[in-house]
């Protein structure tokens, strides 16, 4: 894990190289990065487990056994992901996973309990209800607003999903224009979301069939 700080110094902050023993304190693939509550950090280790830095940068396993099966719901030792593609902490320090080969959301607790959150495995419709209910086509950023709203980008179908804290799914319903005026209505293959300051940011990068991005655009969406 690298720090790049404000003077453009750079600098090893935790990891060794590639252990791939996953033992407590090193890192074998690090994937991804996320800041959580009291700027704790957090990394995806090879898609598969979830690290967190520790004051004395050490790192601690904090959910994903990855000889255990894909979608195990279970504590430390017991369960175990599928493939992280993106995760992000509320306020009560529970994390949400999108578990990329499920297509399922996953919940781990501060005790590094894994469990099911929403999402129906082997079911390729969007599907909008109850957490038992709604359904994800192809997940792939994952935010949340002060309130523990969770935002979702679902790339098959050019959506944005909505996750309220009173467990309700929605899909958002997005509009843009273009300098010309003309009017889209989708967000062609979304896929990184960040909530900021009472907006939206999402990253897409595709093709559908009204809009196609060359090279990849980024979005603002203004939350009522």
């Amino acid at each position: 894990l690298r720090k790049i700080d404000s003077q453009g110094n750079v600098s090893t902050v935790a990891g060794s190289g590639p252990d791939r023993s996953y033992s407590s304190n090193k890192t074998y693939n690090i994937l991804d990065i996320k800041k959580g509550i009291n700027n704790i950090i957090y990394i995806n280790d090879n898609a598969k487990t979830l690290r967190q830095l520790q004051a004395d940068n050490t790192f601690t396993r904090l959910a994903g056994n990855p000889d255990v099966g894909d979608i195990s719901d279970g504590d430390l030792n017991k369960g175990g992901f599928g493939r992280v593609r993106d995760m992000v902490q509320d306020s009560k320090g529970n994390i949400y996973v999108i578990d990329r080969l499920t297509n399922l959301i996953r919940r781990v607790s501060k005790d590094g309990d894994i469990s099911h959150f929403t999402g129906i495995t082997d079911k390729f419709t969007q599907l909008d209800g109850t957490l038992k209910e709604a359904n994800f086509v192809c997940p792939r950023g994952i935010t949340v607003d002060p309130q523990d709203n969770l935002y979702v980008t679902d790339a098959c179908t050019n959506a944005i999903r909505k996750i309220s804290a009173d467990g309700k799914v929605s899909t958002l319903n997005i509009q843009w224009a273009e300098p010309n005026g003309k009017l889209y209505r989708t967000i062609p293959f979304p896929q990184e979301i960040l909530w900021m300051n009472g907006k939206l940011y999402v990253h897409a990068e595709g093709i559908d069939s009204t809009r196609y991005v060359a090279g990849g655009a980024l979005f603002q969406i203004p939350l009522n």
